[in-house]
């Protein structure tokens, strides 16, 4: 997994604070019907991840019959993108749900991009898939607002 912490000119182009690349060699899990979480980054109390989060499948995975991925956090692994199909040719684009509001970290949870296979898969066994996954987060430690 890569992690792109982006530019203030990338930020303000295009929206998003952070890129986070996870390939499908990041999976290891060789549990057919067993979920995996892959942290894409700590969040500390009162960090904000904005609800404009956008997974994106440049590679989709293969030989396995099903597989979805979400975004989350710990505790709640689809609390801002729900299963969305990893398998689906060409580029495809997932976002968050209007009715998902931004999340607040109240403790020190990690942000999580899980990967589901189905029944009879398991996520070790794809060959390919590479997914982008674009955030927004404001840190609490980053914030100096004065007033």
């Amino acid at each position: 997994m890569k992690h792109y912490h982006l530019k203030r000119e990338e930020q303000a182009g295009i929206g998003f604070t952070d890129l986070f690349i996870v390939k499908e060699a990041d999976f290891t899990e060789a549990v057919d019907n067993t979920n995996q979480s892959i942290t894409l980054t700590a969040l500390a109390v009162g960090d904000l991840v904005m609800n404009n989060s956008l997974l994106e499948v440049k590679t989709n995975a293969n030989v396995v019959a099903a597989v979805t991925g979400e975004l989350g956090v710990t505790g709640s692994t689809a609390a801002l993108i729900a299963a969305s199909n990893l398998l689906a040719a060409g580029d495809e684009y997932y976002t968050v749900a209007n009715s998902v509001a931004p999340y607040v970290a109240t403790s020190a949870v990690n942000l999580l991009f899980t990967g589901n296979p189905g029944t009879n898969d398991n996520l070790a066994e794809m060959t390919a898939g590479e997914f982008w996954i674009w955030v927004t987060i404001s840190r609490k430690a980053d914030r100096n607002v004065q007033a």
